[in-house]
């Protein structure tokens, strides 16, 4: 048994449904800036935009605190600097961010991405003596793109080169107008080396800017002075962490992951360890806020069209929580994951239904379905170098090819009135299935491992629809309280992200589940029964949910 949401179910509904903003395409600039372009043998100079003056000052002292609030730091991206003050980190951001940070208030976003690439490329603009060869820099490479998405900005009013810890930072600021309002926008662009960057962007709102980019009026906007000063100081608190540690220390995680899941390929483990019928309560600061059914069954393909031995899960689950006026909002879940015992297959769907109710009454109703699946295959990938020709192919003009491993998910979120939503993701070798997932605290506790282990996961998000790392620690079997009771267990704590807040579960050296605790929510997921849960709730539904063909 393990936590069965990283979340909880009815902000979980909000999130699904979300759109997520893209920034600047920086990844896919690659392609662009690594080939040549012919120039003229003598070509014209060009004259390099003006900097507004309050835009290119920079003091190389200490940051006035009036400016600046606290300081963030991610050692897992390996950067810190304080944020702008008044702004508060937000808690769900889109795969392509590491951070966002907004302030209501001033209508200000700060947007922390770390584009990475395959080759070297430089921050500016670099050319062969004779002006014959020109290999685009990253700092002119996203000007470009800006003023082409943004046909309102007439011209950049930055664009220079500044340091910062010993680093080079390429900054960027131009307004333009989106949704009849004018929009200042910074960016930093933070040269780790020359394949690592770190890209910080500030939007807000530009005053009384007008289409003629008119300096005088940006300086005489003191919102606007306050958010280009703000930016400028978050700017020169950056610093670039050490990730050697972090990497040697996932590394290691790694090794012990790969020896775990190779010894979940036994069938007898998952068959000594499951439990055909559970029920479990959700308690949240000593009251019942939910429940939970599940049912716990060896894989059966005509089921769950994942072919082998495995397992399948259902499971039934209702939240309630209040709303405004005394009324309430429930939320019931259902859902079934399969996965194979080798973790290379597996596949699951979700309803999650969200009901407001008045007294007794339904008044309003929400619903999204979504289904997925992952699978490991082999395909043919050209390789120039390592690569053969195929049988097939027939002809010697035909690409060089080899075969490799090709682990890969799709899923797809479903919701009324929107149309359906399909999100892709390939994936690394120590990928977690979802129902994987639900069985890790039992399937990381084994009379034949002993002692403190660390590992290290990949999982799929469906809330956020990405892949992110997931880190869990297994302890020695000790006393524990938990419940108010004291307890010999093994503790399997886990978290999203090197710096996520941990969930803790705790199992018994031979593989009883005891229950979770969520300290960041100050929750509890108990252990319980079908008599029990039907005292606390009297209406409960304590049967799988709808068998799927």
């Amino acid at each position: 048994m393990t936590q069965v949401f990283t979340f909880h179910p009815i902000c979980a509904f909000r999130r699904i449904t979300r759109s997520i903003v893209v920034m600047v395409a920086a990844s896919v600039v690659f392609t662009a800036m690594a080939q040549p372009v012919k120039v003229n043998n003598d070509p014209k100079p060009e004259a390099g935009p003006k900097p507004v003056d309050i835009l290119a000052g920079r003091k190389d002292v200490d940051v006035p605190l009036k400016l600046l609030g606290e300081r963030y730091e991610n050692k897992l991206a390996g950067i810190s600097f304080r944020i702008p003050a008044g702004t508060k980190e937000s808690a769900n951001i889109g795969s392509d961010l590491v951070a966002e940070f907004v302030d209501d208030a001033n209508g200000w976003t700060v947007k922390l991405t770390k584009p990475t690439f395959p080759e070297p490329v430089p921050l500016t603009t670099e050319k062969s003596v004779d002006g014959k060869f020109v290999k685009t820099g990253l700092l002119d490479f996203t000007v470009d793109e800006l003023l082409a998405q943004n046909p309102s900005a007439k011209m950049p009013l930055r664009k220079d080169v500044i340091n910062v810890d010993n680093y080079y930072v390429g900054m960027i600021a131009l307004c333009y107008t989106k949704d009849l309002r004018r929009v200042l926008r910074q960016q930093a662009i933070v040269q780790a080396n020359d394949q690592l960057y770190y890209l910080l962007v500030m939007t807000s709102p530009a005053g009384s800017l007008d289409a003629e980019e008119n300096n005088d009026k940006l300086q005489a906007d003191p919102k606007v002075q306050e958010a280009i000063k703000s930016f400028v100081a978050m700017v020169d608190s950056v610093k670039i962490l050490d990730r050697a540690p972090i990497k040697e220390d996932q590394n290691q995680r790694l090794f012990r992951t790969r020896s775990l899941m190779l010894l979940w390929k036994n069938p007898k483990k998952f068959e000594s360890m499951r439990i055909e019928k559970q029920y479990v309560r959700y308690v949240q600061d000593g009251t019942d806020v939910g429940y939970s059914f599940f049912e716990e069954l060896l894989n059966e393909s005509r089921l769950s069209n994942v072919e082998g031995q495995g397992a399948m899960i259902y499971e039934r689950t209702r939240f309630r929580r209040p709303i405004e006026k005394g009324n309430l909002q429930v939320t019931d879940v259902g859902a079934f994951k399969a996965v194979s015992l080798d973790m290379k297959h597996e596949r699951w769907l979700r309803n999650i239904t969200e009901s407001d109710f008045e007294g007794p009454t339904i008044v309003k109703t929400e619903s999204v379905n979504d289904v997925g699946e992952s699978s490991w295959e082999v395909i043919n990938k050209h390789a120039p170098l390592s690569g053969v020709l195929q049988p097939n192919d027939g002809s010697t003009l035909a690409p060089l090819m080899r075969p490799v491993d090709y682990h890969s998910m799709t899923a797809s979120i479903m919701a009324k009135n929107t149309n359906t939503q399909t999100v892709k993701h390939e994936l690394p070798p120590f990928y977690l299935p979802q129902a994987a997932r639900y069985l890790l605290p039992r399937l990381v506790v084994d009379r034949s491992l002993q002692g403190e282990r660390t590992y290290l996961f990949a999982t799929y998000i469906p809330e956020t629809r990405d892949i992110r790392m997931l880190y869990v620690d297994v302890s020695p079997e000790k006393k524990v309280t938990f419940n108010g009771q004291e307890v010999f267990a093994i503790t399997v704590a886990e978290r999203i992200g090197l710096a996520g807040s941990p969930t803790f579960h705790y199992v018994t050296s031979d593989g009883k589940y005891l229950g979770t605790e969520k300290p960041a929510s100050k929750y509890k997921i108990i252990p319980s029964d079908e008599a029990e849960l039907v005292k606390i709730w009297p209406t409960a539904t304590l049967t799988r949910p709808t068998p799927t063909k």
